[in-house]
């Protein structure tokens, strides 16, 4: 689990296509997750039988983190 935490706390770039959120049963019109969003690495989720590795990301928009969704790590571009 240690390696699952290593990229906890960092901003990464919602990097996939509105189709694919669909997919992972993210509205086409959320206004917190979507194409292009910056957001922050929350924690490790999962693993997700088609998608590998999922976190929870934080939209910064000031949500509690219960209402954080999660997003495979395919799809963050982490920025360093």
């Amino acid at each position: 689990m240690k390696n699952k935490n290593i990229i906890v706390g960092k901003k990464a770039v919602i990097d996939c296509l509105t189709e694919q959120l669909k997919q992972i049963g993210i509205p086409s019109d959320c206004q917190h997750i979507y194409p292009g969003k910056e957001v922050k690495i929350f924690q490790y989720d999962d693993e997700h039988s088609k998608f590998g590795s999922v976190y929870k990301v934080d939209d910064l928009s000031g949500c509690p983190s219960d209402f954080f969704y999660s997003v495979p790590l395919i799809w963050l571009n982490i920025k360093e």
